[in-house]
């Protein structure tokens, strides 16, 4: 008999919502970590005007070669400070 799969809650704090698919986060948890990032690099987009091409090519370059969609935040926080750009803790 096959065991069943067992279910993941949310890995927020005090968060007992199941865990979306492959994702450590219940729906909720994850649309709330999807709008700030989308404010942080609006933000960033904001602060860097003409320099964002040069800061999107900089992240690209700096992908993991057997994922490109992955950037460790080390090096993501090396292309910060190279174009100068302080996060508070809580950002990152």
């Amino acid at each position: 008999m096959p065991r069943q799969n067992r279910i993941k809650s949310c890995k927020s704090d005090h968060c007992w919502l199941v865990a979306q698919d492959f994702s450590a986060y219940c729906k909720i948890h994850l649309k709330m970590i999807q709008s700030k990032a989308f404010i942080l690099i609006q933000d960033m987009r904001t602060r860097l005007g003409p320099r964002w091409p040069d800061f999107v090519n900089m992240m690209r370059s700096k992908a993991d070669p057997e994922d490109p969609e992955q950037l460790f935040v080390e090096e993501f926080q090396k292309i910060l400070s190279f174009f100068k750009i302080k996060l508070s803790a809580t950002q990152l």
